[in-house]
């Protein structure tokens, strides 16, 4: 067995040996922001997109939150270098800083500075990390965390651990109003729609094909369009002889084709059950993002490009979440095959499972951090 006093001391020498390295006082690069500021350190092996998607939540519902980051690819705006594990160094950074309460994700310890904080009471949490492979001198302060949230069990430390699994690669999606949501399907009435998110002006018309194949099969069938160009796609519904309106509060007319529709797609994902992702035909330009149609329970139809996300969309393909077309044909006929609510559940639950995974886990993180920064004043 280790000698974990040893440890310790080789850890201390470390610390007094980075802190010689670094110019005093190395935390004092910006001012500290008025209201709440909760430090983020990323450690060795965190999952900095995930932590951050959930930051990016908190910092929605509390408006003069702000957000330090240190350690590896920190992606704030607001960061610094973290301290070294001294006294001088934690004091220094601890007073500048002054942080309401703070989160430590991966396996970086602080073992000083996380008591010199507790003495100051100062809320400390950890996420997205394995305290159980660290030597207990290094960890054993977390005992006295709010919570921890690791990859394993930790007997060592008490109640205090809680066993997580990672958290979710995507945010969740944006809330509609009851409403709102009420109101469109007022307007739209019992017709079968399907949506083309975030069309380019290329595939504009290869949409309005796709339509009228799958109309064919499908009556009353309705498009919600979404376009990257409003004005270069009502010059092509001119030119189809489709019948065509706008996003409006009037209902929708009998025969109604196609609604060329506002960029609000948390609203129309839950609407339409079958989703193509515009810009993956196209040669160039943006592709609408995978997330939220997948997240929102749509069956997903993409061409060959796979866009900014391309590991999600794979997944999904893998895991028959989505199909792949590639022309106005095949659009259509997967568009008349989706219609069949059975085969759509189908494909929606698949992508479901793949963008949901992880949720529960970064719901608690959240729910951890909201009710720790409640009790800190404004």
């Amino acid at each position: 067995m280790p000698d974990l006093s040893l440890t310790l001391l080789r850890h201390r020498l470390a610390a007094s040996r980075e802190s010689a390295r670094r110019p005093h006082p190395a935390m004092a690069s910006a001012p500290r922001p008025d209201g709440r500021l909760l430090w983020v350190h990323y450690g060795a092996g965190a999952s900095v997109h995930p932590t951050g998607l959930v930051l990016d939540r908190l910092r929605d519902e509390l408006s003069d939150l702000s957000i330090l980051t240190t350690g590896m690819g920190a992606p704030e705006r607001l960061t610094a270098l973290a301290p070294a594990d001294t006294a001088t160094d934690a004091v220094a950074f601890l007073d500048h800083w002054r942080p309401s309460a703070a989160l430590f994700c991966g396996a970086d310890p602080f073992p000083l500075l996380w008591e010199i904080a507790l003495s100051r009471g100062i809320p400390l949490l950890a996420a997205d990390t394995d305290p159980a492979r660290m030597a207990l001198a290094l960890v054993k302060p977390m005992a006295q965390f709010d919570a921890v949230m690791a990859r394993a069990p930790d007997p060592r430390l008490g109640a205090v651990v809680e066993v997580s699994g990672p958290f979710a690669q995507v945010a969740a999606p944006p809330a509609v109003a009851a409403k709102v949501l009420q109101a469109a399907i007022d307007r739209i009435g019992a017709r079968p729609i399907w949506l083309a998110l975030n069309t380019a002006p290329e595939e504009v018309s290869l949409v309005l094909d796709a339509h009228r194949r799958a109309a064919q099969m499908t009556h009353r069938l309705l498009l919600i369009l979404m376009t990257e160009d409003d004005a270069e796609a009502g010059e092509a519904l001119e030119a189809s002889g489709l019948r065509w309106q706008v996003t409006n509060t009037a209902p929708v007319a009998p025969d109604t084709q196609v609604i060329l529709a506002d960029r609000d797609p948390g609203l129309w994902l839950r609407l339409a059950p079958v989703a193509f992702l515009g810009g993956t035909l196209a040669t160039t330009g943006p592709v609408a993002p995978v997330a939220m149609p997948a997240g929102l329970g749509a069956a997903i139809l993409t061409g060959p490009r796979l866009g900014d996300d391309p590991d999600m969309l794979q997944s999904l393909l893998d895991a028959d979440g989505a199909r792949r077309v590639t022309d106005a044909d095949s659009l259509g006929t997967q568009v008349e095959r989706l219609l069949n609510p059975e085969e759509a559940a189908a494909l929606a639950h698949n992508a479901w499972t793949v963008t949901t995974e992880g949720a529960e886990a970064s719901a608690r993180l959240f729910s951890l951090l909201d009710d720790t920064l409640a009790g800190v004043p404004e």
